[in-house]
């Protein structure tokens, strides 16, 4: 009788300690996917396109600072420079309204004088006027060009861009590479949509 006795009470011990720890794990895995959430802005991916920046890049994630229509993307200064030193930094954008980049046709490339390469890109026709009248809106501010969910560089928009045709000019051979990589993988179409 004690051995039968001492089972059942391993047993519902057993059993009550997982009934315990069951929320726990839960709790803990639904905290570490809210943080991995806020540090990320979201769980999923931006489209790569041209995106308004909310304030200034900050050095860590800031899960107090998001409104709703804004994620903060991680913009690593060595995506277009591999030899820069500049630290990784998270920029806030807007994601209400922003410029998909759709390509009419392959993004081209030239080697400049100082040996850096300049890639040239012609948006697909629907997104010609959006990337004029998203220019002229943010005349004077800073926008965000997004690569498969990271911001490739930030710039200040100094004028309206009409006919849907834009350059990036601040990277270097490797990082220009793995860019025109990305833009003919995923982000390029033959026709409009």
């Amino acid at each position: 009788m004690t051995n039968r006795s001492s089972r059942s009470v391993s047993t519902r011990r057993g059993v009550l300690c997982f009934l315990v720890t069951l929320p726990l794990a839960v709790g803990c895995t639904g905290t570490s996917t809210a943080r991995r959430a806020a540090t990320s802005g979201t769980a999923d991916k931006v489209p790569s396109g041209m995106y308004a920046v909310v304030g200034e890049p900050y050095e860590a994630p800031r899960s107090d600072a998001l409104s709703a229509g804004q994620r903060q993307l991680r913009y690593d200064p060595r995506m277009a420079d591999t030899e820069s030193t500049e630290p990784t930094l998270w920029v806030m954008v807007e994601t209400a309204d922003f410029v998909p980049l759709i390509l009419a046709t392959a993004a081209d490339h030239t080697t400049q004088e100082n040996g850096r390469i300049l890639i040239s890109v012609a948006l697909a026709q629907p997104y010609i006027a959006k990337l004029a009248e998203f220019t002229r809106t943010h005349l004077g501010n800073r926008v965000a060009l997004v690569l498969d969910g990271e911001v490739m560089s930030c710039h200040k928009v100094r004028t309206v861009i009409e006919g849907g045709q834009m350059q990036i000019t601040r990277c270097d051979q490797r990082s220009c590479q793995r860019i025109l990589s990305k833009l003919a993988e995923s982000h390029v179409t033959t026709k409009s949509p």
